[in-house]
């Protein structure tokens, strides 16, 4: 009897597609996500009173609203 040890790999693997809806909360405050790659999220806060938060801390974007998050 014998056995294997290895690990699997997978390369070329694509999230399925993001579905873009119209907006079904006009008026609510929002987090624009402008870029994602190179295992960084960009983005901005549309409001001045929207909280983020990444793994349970709050961001604190810069004066003008941007922030990204390095995963």
């Amino acid at each position: 009897m014998g056995y294997a040890i290895g690990r699997n790999v997978q390369s070329g693997i694509s999230a399925p597609g993001i579905q873009f809806i119209p907006d079904i909360n006009p008026g609510v405050c929002a987090i624009d996500i402008d870029e994602i790659g190179n295992y960084v999220l960009r983005g901005h806060v549309g409001e001045k009173y929207v909280r983020l938060r990444y793994k349970g801390k709050i961001l604190i974007p810069d004066k003008s609203g941007g922030f990204a998050i390095q995963y």
